[in-house]
């Protein structure tokens, strides 16, 4: 009954299952072999990655069929190494993108003074840890939620981010 209402305050409010009030982590568990993560709700979205059968992933949010999940620690994200000095982010605003280049998708943000865990360097980019809070995507068909959600669970959107960017 507390799952449902929960369920139902979510639809409401539009706040995802993983911000409810009562502070309820939601996890999902992959019911497919080698699932693409991508870095967007489509099929045009980047492959980030793999996921397998059974691994367990938080999740933030649906829409249209997709599901978007919090970014495992395993993935590699990048940052351009002119806005990072000693691990801290340097400008009012840096984008974190999935591969070492401005052509690949922007994944997440980060702000000033913010920590990174460097994990690598390629050219004039640094490979980090996902910040927490990124969010990857998912097939819906490809997971199973803990509890039924039926269709009365009504996807919750994330407003565009306004504000620009460093790369």
């Amino acid at each position: 009954m507390e799952r449902l209402i929960c369920l139902l305050l979510c639809a409401s409010t539009g706040l995802s299952m993983a911000q409810t009030a009562s502070n309820e982590v939601v996890t999902l568990r992959v019911s497919g072999d080698r699932v693409s993560l991508r870095s967007e709700p489509s099929l045009e979205g980047y492959v980030l990655d793999s996921a397998m059968r059974g691994d367990e992933l938080l999740y933030l949010s649906t829409t249209n069929g997709w599901v978007a999940v919090e970014a495992p620690q395993s993935l590699d994200f990048w940052v351009s190494d002119e806005f990072v000095e000693e691990g801290v982010v340097v400008p009012e605003k840096l984008n974190v993108r999935a591969g070492p280049s401005v052509n690949y998708a922007k994944m997440a943000e980060l702000n000033k003074d913010d920590r990174v865990e460097v994990r690598g360097s390629f050219s004039d980019w640094l490979k980090i840890a996902p910040p927490k809070g990124s969010r990857v995507w998912i097939s819906a068909e490809y997971v199973e939620f803990p509890a039924p959600v039926g269709p009365d669970a009504a996807p919750s959107e994330e407003p565009e981010q306004g504000a620009a960017a460093a790369t």
